[in-house]
């Protein structure tokens, strides 16, 4: 196993109480996603930040999980894991107009132009999926 230390804090959704209605849990994950957008992926703004932290871990969660090498317990808490990261994404879309409508966006222009489905556009097209959910 790996036993590097964590570098970052994120927390996630588990249910409106714990996450959406504290004021104290949206602020930290605010700072999160922030520091890491910023420290990790050099965004400057609150909506690149999501897009650049949430779809790259839910890939890379989505990848991990379906390691043939990795236990089914392993698989099992990197699933549960993932859907509490999807959740706290969903939370964030549809608490963000700006956010909803920079996603359109993407999307749109991944469907309708062929050069935005190039690898130079798009070069993960695992976190493009992300974005479908």
């Amino acid at each position: 196993t790996n036993k590097s230390p964590f570098e970052f804090f994120l927390p996630v959704w588990i249910n409106a109480a714990h996450a959406g209605q504290s004021s104290n849990w949206c602020q930290t994950l605010k700072s999160s996603y922030m520091q890491i957008g910023s420290s990790a992926y050099r965004s400057s703004d609150e909506d690149g930040a999501i897009l650049e932290v949430f779809p790259r871990l839910i890939n890379q969660l989505i990848v991990e999980m379906m390691r043939p090498d990795a236990p089914k317990s392993e698989a099992i808490a990197t699933f549960e894991a993932m859907c509490n990261f999807w959740r706290t994404l969903r939370w964030l879309v549809d608490s963000r107009a700006s956010l909803q409508k920079r996603i359109c966006s993407i999307l749109s222009a991944f469907v309708a132009d062929e050069a935005k489905r190039h690898k130079d556009a798009a070069p993960d097209l695992g976190i493009v999926l992300v974005l479908y959910t």
